[in-house]
């Protein structure tokens, strides 16, 4: 596989890509890129729109990147579309192990570590200060709709 890079002015969203992608969804996968780098190369076709990846590329342009590594899909055309939506609807299958969520998050809240999507670290702190509640059972009692929706997948 290769991975070529492309300017972002260059990378062309799918004008039919059945995902919504809400703003705060761009917002976490912008502070997640701002955090740790571009860790995956968008997977565009041979006209350079996008198969896989269009919240990074939001992101990228909401932080100004100017380039991203990506890989080329060459597919035929219904192949492309196929992954592209079989790419987006295998992700709801996966579940949290809540136990262990709580676990780790716990860990890397008390190194002062933020994870996109989670929580953001600073109010965290002061939430937990102002409450003396530990931070698993932060967790526990606030996202457990979420995990509830997860396992019920």
């Amino acid at each position: 596989m290769d991975i070529v890079l492309k300017s972002v002015e260059e990378i062309i969203p799918y004008y039919a890509n059945p995902r919504i992608i809400p703003e705060e969804a761009v917002t976490e996968v912008a502070k997640s890129l701002k955090n740790h780098g571009v860790m995956q190369p968008i997977v565009i076709d041979k006209k350079n729109i996008v198969v896989v990846g269009h919240t990074r590329l939001l992101a990228a342009k909401k932080l100004g990147l100017e380039s991203l590594p990506c890989v080329i899909y060459e597919g035929t055309k219904e192949k492309v579309n196929a992954y592209r939506i079989a790419d987006n609807k295998t992700g709801e299958f996966s579940m949290w192990d809540e136990a262990t969520l709580d676990t780790e998050l716990d860990k890397l809240i008390q190194k002062g570590v933020e994870v996109e999507g989670f929580y953001d670290t600073e109010q965290l702190e002061q939430e937990l200060l102002e409450t003396g509640e530990n931070a698993t059972d932060y967790f526990k009692r606030t996202f457990s709709d979420q995990f509830g929706q997860a396992q019920q997948l």
